[in-house]
């Protein structure tokens, strides 16, 4: 992706200092935004080689998902309503707020119980976080302690965990990244082992030595099958994005092993 992104600036341009002009722009726009937007962050992972240049897609189907399944729970909701009201309802949510109700389903229906409960508490500390920073902004004062109830009065409403769609999405976007980094993090030491000036390319001596690292019982026929798919062009150039497409069965494998010793 970095040796991409020169060349495409060397065609364009052609002079060093406009290339390392808008490189450096790019780098200085990654690391002021990727903490507020989760493609940005992206973007800056693949750059550095830090994840594969195909989990943009990852990233893309979760948001079409958590996006028909909001479709999906607005639908049951309100079972009588058109397509059209409902697609008018979807819009105002995606553009707007997202109720508890709507994104803890979502949540739910989507991830594994221990997950979900992870991200619950995730979403619902940003709900606050937004909540109080709004009130700051309108000028209301906390508290200084929480008065008892008088006597009869009737108990306080639960409290309503509503937040932008945006960042409940980006909560679930940041969850799924950060979960990728770490399945690619033994992965990526190795890598680098091989590939000390960070360029993201390695030839087919490391590659064959990044196999064996990953399983010792890899024989000639498996990595020659192996080197046919991840450099069918035999010019012994193998990105990381390549290695990580063409050894994720290994992936899987060598991460159950070190999760599960005999």
């Amino acid at each position: 992706m970095e040796q991409h992104l020169y060349t495409s600036f060397n065609t364009k341009y052609g002079l060093k200092t406009l290339i390392l002009e808008y490189a450096n722009a790019i780098l200085d726009g990654i690391r002021r935004y990727s903490q507020e937007d989760n493609d940005v962050a992206v973007f800056g992972c693949i750059l550095r080689n830090e994840v594969d240049e195909e989990f943009r897609f990852v990233q893309r189907q979760l948001k079409q998902t958590v996006l028909e399944l909001l479709r999906v729970y607005l639908k049951g909701k309100q079972p009588l309503k058109s397509d059209a009201a409902i697609g008018d309802m979807l819009q105002k949510r995606t553009q707007g707020l997202i109720l508890e109700e709507e994104w803890s389903d979502i949540v739910r229906y989507m991830y594994a119980q221990e997950d979900a409960a992870v991200l619950v508490v995730r979403v619902k500390e940003l709900a606050r976080a937004a909540r109080a920073a709004e009130s700051e902004a309108r000028g209301e004062a906390r508290p200084a302690h929480t008065p008892r109830s008088a006597r009869g009065a009737p108990p306080p409403k639960p409290q309503s965990y509503k937040l932008s769609y945006f960042s409940f999405v980006k909560v679930l976007l940041d969850f799924q990244l950060a979960g990728h980094q770490q399945f690619l993090g033994h992965f990526l030491r190795l890598f680098r082992e091989l590939d000390p000036e960070a360029k993201g390319v390695i030839g087919e001596a490391c590659f064959r030595r990044l196999v064996l690292q990953l399983d010792h019982a890899k024989g000639e026929e498996e990595l020659l099958r192996m080197l046919a798919t991840v450099d069918p062009n035999n010019h012994s150039q193998m990105t990381y994005s390549d290695c990580v497409a063409t050894l994720s069965a290994e992936l899987v494998a060598a991460l159950g092993r070190q999760n599960n010793p005999p």
